[in-house]
C-alpha cells in the first residue's frame, strides 16, 4: 500500500464519484478505478458500494476513511516539520558567549534579531570562558560561541571576526589619572597590581603579563582575581591597578577610571567560532544574522 492509494481513496470518498475525483486528481478515470480496486484487494474487503451513479462508502470504508485522513495528516505534518528543520526554522541552537561580549555589539543585536525571526528555535545561551567554549564546540556541546581568539583554535574551527577590543589600565579614581593623555609602563613600576588568576583564562592572563614584561614592566601583584568583575571591584577598593578588557567600560564601578597605556599594545579579537563540520541549518541562519553586525 502506498500513500497515493490513500490520497486516491480519500478523494473518491469525498466526491462519491470516480469521474469527479479523477478530474480533481488529474488522472484518467480508468486508472483511478484500478488504484481503488488494488487498495480493496490488498485490504481484502470492499470499501465502497457501487451505485448506478457513483459510489458510496460502506461501513468498512467509513472506518478506513477516518484512519486514512489521520495518516495523511500526520504525513503532511512530518513533511512540513522536516522542511522547517531543513530551513533552520525549528530545532535547537546552543550558543556560548564570553560575558564581555554580551553587553553591546553583535551578540545582543544578533540574539534579538534571531529570536524575532526564528521563534520556533529553542535558543540555549551559555556564558563560558573562551577556552571552555573551544572545547565545547569541538565536543559538539555548543553550535557556536562568541569568543576572544588569543590562542590557536582547534583544527576544523571557522571564525567570523566581529570587533577588536583592547586592554586598558583600570585605576582607582582617587589617583586622578582620568585626564592624563599618556601613561607609560615605566611609570607603573612601583605600583601595586591586581592580577588575573590563570584558573580559567590562562591564555589571556599570560598574554597580559608577557606584554607587560616585553615593555619593561614586572607588575607587583598583591592580589589575584578570578575574573575581571572581581578585578574591577578590587581596583575600586584601592587594592591596586589592573589591566583589563576595554569592553568593561560599560560596567566598571563608578570609582574606577580606564586609562590607555601608550606602550602596552594587546589586541583582543572577538569572533564567532563554530565547527566547520556542523551542518545545522539553524546555525547557518544564525551566522547570516550575526554577519550583519560585524
Amino acid at each position: 500500500m502506498e500513500l497515493r492509494h490513500l490520497r486516491y481513496f480519500v478523494a473518491v470518498a469525498e466526491d462519491e464519484n470516480m469521474r469527479h475525483a479523477a478530474g480533481r486528481l488529474h488522472i484518467v478515470q480508468p486508472a483511478l478505478s484500478r488504484q481503488i480496486r488494488q487498495l480493496e484487494d490488498e485490504i481484502g474487503y470492499a470499501l465502497f458500494d457501487r451505485l448506478p451513479r457513483g459510489v458510496r462508502l460502506n461501513a468498512a470504508g467509513q472506518v478506513f476513511l477516518e484512519l486514512a485522513r489521520e495518516i495523511l495528516s500526520r504525513v503532511d505534518e512530518a513533511v512540513e516539520r522536516t522542511r522547517r528543520v531543513a530551513r533552520g526554522e525549528v530545532g535547537r541552537l546552543c550558543i556560548g558567549f564570553i560575558e564581555n561580549a554580551s553587553w553591546f555589539g553583535a551578540f545582543p543585536e544578533a540574539i534579538q534579531q534571531y529570536r524575532a525571526r526564528y521563534p520556533k528555535v529553542s535558543l540555549d545561551l551559555r556564558p563560558m570562558f573562551s577556552t571552555d567554549q573551544f572545547e565545547a564546540i569541538t565536543a559538539g556541546q555548543l553550535d557556536a560561541g562568541f569568543c576572544y581568539t588569543l590562542e590557536a583554535l582547534p583544527a576544523g574551527c571557522e571564525t567570523l571576526p566581529l570587533r577588536m577590543d583592547t586592554v586598558v589600565l583600570a585605576v582607582p579614581r582617587p589617583y586622578g589619572w582620568k585626564k592624563r593623555r599618556d601613561v607609560c609602563l615605566h611609570e607603573l613600576q612601583d605600583e601595586a597590581f591586581v592580577g588575573l588568576a590563570r584558573t580559567h583564562a590562562s591564555a589571556y592572563a599570560d598574554r597580559i603579563r608577557s606584554t607587560a614584561y616585553a615593555g619593561g614592566l614586572s607588575p607587583r601583584i598583591v592580589q589575584e582575581a578570578v575574573n575581571e568583575a572581581t578585578l574591577l571591584s578590587l581596583v575600586s577598593a584601592g587594592i591596586g591597578l589592573g589591566f583589563c578588557n576595554s569592553a568593561n567600560e560599560r560596567r566598571k564601578p563608578p570609582f574606577v577610571d580606564f586609562v590607555p597605556v601608550v606602550d602596552f599594545d594587546l589586541k583582543l579579537p572577538l569572533c564567532l567560532v563554530w565547527e566547520q563540520s556542523n551542518s545545522s541549518a539553524a546555525l547557518k541562519a544564525f551566522r547570516v544574522i550575526v554577519e550583519r553586525y560585524r
